[in-house]
């Protein structure tokens, strides 16, 4: 059987099949729709983990970076490291146009459930329709995406996603298997993102 035949929905998260689709976008407050605090645990710490990567939680911590920087720049004390490590991200540091540095907050191993229920939240799946050569470089286009850019962080920059293997013929995702890396062994992938996003201090 064709597992596209059925709707995209229903195919990634086989529970919504049942789920009348006026159901699904009701707000959270009715108690139906993706959104819940208090279904169950998992469902929680999925929610805190969607929440960990927004703008309500980001927004505030650069600002509070800015205003901590702001702060050392005034101590006499630190004002002249400060000057240094600005120096340093703003004009010196080329790793957010070149790629060089690489990624720390991945999360492989058992260090990345905190994305595997950032995915599992939506849920994302990562499916693979080609086998890549992982002796060559490519360039993968994401287009539309919002300001946050779910689907690419959950795709590309974490290793937290659930993954569908096409050309091995499977017909469900795998939760067993994680992350870009474990169907496209070799390769080493880096989003591309506004250079300005890496020029708060601090952070």
């Amino acid at each position: 059987a064709d597992p596209f035949a059925k709707s995209w929905d229903a195919y990634i998260h086989p529970s919504l099949e049942s789920v009348p689709v006026w159901k699904r976008t009701m707000p959270a407050t009715l108690g139906w729709g993706p959104v819940s605090f208090g279904s169950s645990t998992e469902r929680r710490l999925q929610t805190l983990a969607v929440l960990s990567f927004s703008l309500y939680f980001l927004l505030p911590i650069a600002v509070a970076c800015w205003w901590w920087t702001l702060v050392l720049l005034v101590i006499p004390v630190t004002m002249p490291l400060m000057l240094l490590y600005l120096a340093f991200i703003f004009a010196l540091d080329k790793a957010p146009t070149d790629g060089s540095r690489a990624p720390v907050l991945r999360g492989r191993g058992e260090g990345g459930n905190w994305w595997r229920r950032y995915a599992d939240y939506f849920p994302i799946t990562l499916v693979k329709t080609a086998r890549l050569d992982p002796a060559r470089k490519y360039i993968f286009g994401y287009h539309p995406h919002g300001i946050i850019s779910v689907g690419t962080f959950a795709c590309f920059a974490t290793e937290g996603v659930r993954t569908l293997d096409l050309t091995a013929g499977e017909l469900r995702p795998r939760t067993d298997r994680r992350g870009f890396s474990s169907l496209f062994p070799g390769i080493e992938i880096r989003p591309l993102t506004l250079a300005a996003n890496f020029f708060v201090p601090l952070a």
